[in-house]
């Protein structure tokens, strides 16, 4: 019986071990699964279907910064709208070397004139005077022009500003900014501001510069306004030669005739109303001709001028509480514009400028931003800085 146990137990164990083996032989159909991978790698073709697509998405993002340059200039536009940065930006710190070429179409012309005033300083004697006078291009009788009056400083005349000739520089500036419309055209006459019969000494007493107001109101303004297409109401010389019309010799450098005062057709200053075209009159100046723009054309004659321009402007110029003081004896009268320039390296007269002008706005209610702007940049007391301050106001004067 357990013989037969045994015998039993040995072929079920032969029987498992064949069953076992038959394993191996089901081994062999492995292949089968080899066709699933064959399945997944011809699925791989799928997936990278999608990376092809990445790529063409790529572009959209890139379009988005080219979106944000074009946001940028929205904040630099800001400060344009600052108003003092636009007005600093009508002034230029050097002279554009266009408007120094000399032209050769569309020129002004320069006279040389003689009128009649008095010795102001000395005895109120009767003496003849003599100054240079830029008409512009085009220059019509029958139209009306501005006028700046323009003034030399201590040591100069009616000659220093170079106002005599073809060459000059002034002539230079005034018919290219004309030409290019970057000026009005307007007449231009340059005085000698000594009111005394000792006019031509370079070296005379230089109080006879404070008594210019007088020579401004009483003789030369009104020798110009009824020699000249001005503004002003009131009856004009006429002739047809231009000698009488003019004062003098109209050519370039031709000396004044001393004779020929012009007094036919002469008015003083009670003959019309000189306040009436005071919109139409300037007053500008170096050195001590920017004393006398402050001094007497701003302080003294603001009912004659309403536009400034002082370069430089000399020692004796009034300190800026002195000009709000003075500018109360005039409450009707308003300021279209002042200038003021000077070097900062100016030994001689920047303290005396900057101090005609400095917290000037806020002690007198005829200046503010909108119609004063002073200008101060690295420069000497000479005509690099007297040029460009006549380049920036001749830019200005008169545009309002």
């Amino acid at each position: 019986m357990k013989k037969t146990l045994y015998i039993a137990a040995f072929l079920l164990t032969a029987c498992l071990t064949g069953c076992s083996g038959s394993k191996p032989a089901d081994t062999a159909v492995t292949p089968e699964p080899t066709t699933q991978p064959t399945d997944t790698p011809a699925a791989t073709p799928e997936p990278t279907a999608p990376p092809t697509q990445t790529p063409t998405a790529t572009p959209e993002p890139t379009a988005q910064p080219t979106q944000a340059p074009t946001a940028t200039p929205e904040p630099t536009g800001t400060p344009d709208a600052d108003q003092p940065e636009e007005d600093g930006a009508m002034f230029e710190d050097e002279i554009d070397y266009m408007a120094l070429l000399k032209r050769t179409d569309h020129l002004g012309t320069i006279e040389h004139i003689s009128y009649p005033t008095k010795d102001y300083y000395g005895d109120g004697a009767e003496i003849t005077k003599h100054a240079y006078v830029y008409l512009p291009d085009g220059y019509d009788p029958t139209k009306q022009y501005d006028v700046l009056y323009l003034m030399h400083g201590i040591g100069g005349s009616e000659r220093e500003w170079g106002m005599t000739g073809d060459s000059s520089k002034v002539k230079k500036i005034m018919d290219n900014l004309i030409f290019n419309e970057q000026a009005k055209p307007f007449i231009i006459v340059t005085p000698n501001g000594r009111s005394s019969a000792d006019f031509a000494n370079t070296n005379a007493d230089y109080n006879s510069f404070y008594c210019f107001g007088q020579e401004l109101r009483n003789d030369l303004i009104p020798y110009i306004d009824t020699h000249y297409a001005t503004y002003a109401d009131c009856e004009r010389v006429n002739s047809t030669d231009g000698t009488e019309a003019n004062g003098s010799d109209s050519s370039n450098d031709a000396p004044a005739d001393p004779s020929d005062n012009g007094e036919t057709g002469q008015e003083t200053a009670a003959s019309y109303d000189l306040a009436a075209s005071r919109s139409h009159r300037a007053m500008a100046g170096l050195s001590m001709g920017g004393m006398q723009t402050i001094n007497i054309g701003m302080c003294e004659c603001l009912d004659l001028f309403s536009w400034f321009g002082a370069f430089s402007s000399a020692p004796t110029s009034y300190p800026a509480s002195e000009i709000a003081m003075k500018l109360t004896a005039f409450p009707d009268e308003n300021i279209n514009y002042f200038y003021a320039i000077c070097g900062t390296e100016d030994g001689v007269a920047y303290s005396s400028a900057r101090g005609a002008v400095r917290g000037l706005t806020d002690i007198c209610d005829k200046l503010d931003d909108s119609n004063f702007y002073w200008q101060e940049l690295r420069g000497a007391h000479d005509f690099d800085i007297w040029y460009l301050g006549f380049y920036n106001f001749a830019k200005i004067v008169f545009q309002q």
